[in-house]
């Protein structure tokens, strides 16, 4: 059981740094609190602010690919575990915001690309095949 968690572990990291490698290089947010608490006063006051949402989206996204970086895959198992927990509830921050970005632009293929990196964290691989797709008939 070590070693298949040690395994998927890798896996996940690889696949995400290569997504996330893709789209941070579309934006440079420092990951603080207070770039999060600016985010989303602008969201506070336009909820259908595209940038906003993709901003805050892109950030938590890129906290999960970082702690996954960091991951310490000589830990224990419960280490590990409690880890991808809340590598999982990152993604699941980032996920309704990377939604509504490509809700109001469903043409960024920054977006779909990550809403693609998100899927797979969160092991949904339907639709993370889906929007990898969507992402390469965008970018043809």
């Amino acid at each position: 059981m070590h070693s298949i968690i040690i395994s998927i572990s890798v896996a996940l990291l690889l696949s995400l740094s290569s997504i996330g490698q893709e789209v941070y290089h579309y934006n440079a947010i420092a990951q603080d609190a207070d770039t999060e608490a600016d985010l989303m006063q602008l969201l506070d006051a336009n909820p259908d602010d595209e940038k906003a949402n993709y901003n805050l989206a892109i950030l938590h996204y890129n906290h999960a690919i970082k702690m996954i970086e960091e991951m310490d895959y000589d830990g224990t198992f419960e280490e590990r575990s409690k880890i991808q927990d809340q590598v999982t509830d990152v993604f699941n921050k980032a996920l309704p915001y990377a939604e509504k970005a490509h809700e109001i632009n469903p043409d960024k293929p920054e977006t779909i690309k990550m809403l693609s990196g998100i899927h797979f964290g969160l092991n949904g691989m339907d639709k993370s095949k889906y929007y990898e797709s969507l992402y390469t008939e965008k970018t043809k």
